[in-house]
């Protein structure tokens, strides 16, 4: 069970040669109860894993967008909206 927040960031990825342009809206949550379960599955199949991970974990990650982190551990510089960044495959 989890509680979502207000919207924290605003990204926007594009792929111009094949006229792609994705606007992703980031939400805080929170975990109220339970566990992160193996089975889960994305029903878009976009997302293809998901867990915890503290900021010295994160910087080890390969993650997008850019600003993630900052948004995510609420830096006093960390952007609301993330400009069109090119879609990295």
């Amino acid at each position: 069970t989890i509680t979502v927040g207000q919207p924290c960031l605003v990204n926007e990825f594009h792929a111009p040669e094949l006229n792609f342009h994705q606007v992703d809206v980031y939400f805080r949550c929170t975990l109220m109860s339970g566990l992160l379960r193996d089975d889960w599955q994305d029903p878009e199949g976009v997302v293809h894993s998901r867990r915890f991970v503290s900021r010295t974990e994160m910087a080890g990650l390969r993650v997008k967008p850019d600003s993630l982190a900052a948004v995510a551990w609420q830096d006093p510089d960390a952007p609301t909206y993330d400009p069109l960044e090119l879609l990295v495959r």
